[in-house]
């Protein structure tokens, strides 16, 4: 791996916390970050950031200005699937899962396409095929999902099985959390672009169950990074960050 020295990423940091909102307090609770997976090519380009910025890992090549378009790709959901952790609970409930996960697959690249879009400023045109120069792949894969307690009840009593740590909670919401890992390539050449990996969390909150599924936690963190990924790689924010970003992390 590179040993890349960050001597300004404070300026960065500044940028992104005036991009995402003030996050001093929860930075010093942040969820630690997942393992990386054997999804993301040259992981080894990734570089480990502050808690101020929206990913754990992440690496931006110097070309990443050049581009004016933008595919999403589905979501890769065979690293989620080959978790030791969540196979033992889709083998339990399998077909219901199952459809979840394509669910949750769908509702992401949704997700992204829609961030891409409703981007201001300079931005990225989403559009429906990887072909033409000037366009970028975005690939992405969910590697793990863990449900909010609540959710582990609702799944617990849809499947008719009990998980480990599944108790009576009324009130108290325990934090679900997903990781996400995602690679912007060049269509013609497959140039990675842009790459990071993170896993992001909610905070606890009071339990309401009007509306609620084993999911639900995961479909705010997943709105969650894909807004993160619009905002860095376009709107009004894009060209002014993109520089900075560049200089302090291009390799």
């Amino acid at each position: 791996m590179r040993k890349v020295k960050l001597l300004s990423l404070g300026a960065v940091a500044a940028a992104v916390l005036c991009m995402t909102g003030c996050e001093t307090l929860e930075d010093k609770a942040r969820v630690k970050p997942a393992e990386i997976s054997p999804f993301l090519e040259h992981s080894e380009l990734l570089i480990a950031q502050k808690n101020s910025f929206p990913f754990h890992y992440f690496y931006l090549n110097k070309n990443a200005g050049k581009y004016k378009n933008i595919y999403v790709a589905p979501v890769n959901m065979e690293y989620l699937r080959k978790n030791k952790n969540w196979a033992k609970v889709d083998e339990k409930i399998a077909n219901q899962l199952g459809k979840d996960l394509e669910k949750i697959a769908f509702f992401m690249q949704q997700c992204y396409k829609e961030e891409f879009s409703r981007a201001e400023g300079e931005k990225l045109e989403v559009v429906g095929s990887p072909n033409g120069k000037g366009t970028l792949i975005l690939e992405s894969a969910i590697i793990s999902i863990v449900p909010s307690n609540s959710e582990l009840i609702i799944l617990g009593t849809a499947g008719n099985l009990l998980l480990p740590g599944v108790g009576v909670i009324a009130n108290q919401i325990g934090a679900g959390r997903v990781t996400i890992e995602c690679m912007i390539k060049d269509a013609q050449t497959g140039e990675i672009i842009a790459m990071y990996a993170n896993t992001e969390e909610d905070q606890h909150a009071i339990l309401n169950i009007a509306g609620m599924q084993w999911y639900t936690s995961a479909k705010n963190n997943i709105r969650k990074q894909a807004d993160y990924t619009a905002r860095i790689f376009s709107g009004s924010d894009y060209s002014k960050l993109r520089r900075k970003l560049i200089k302090i992390i291009a390799l």
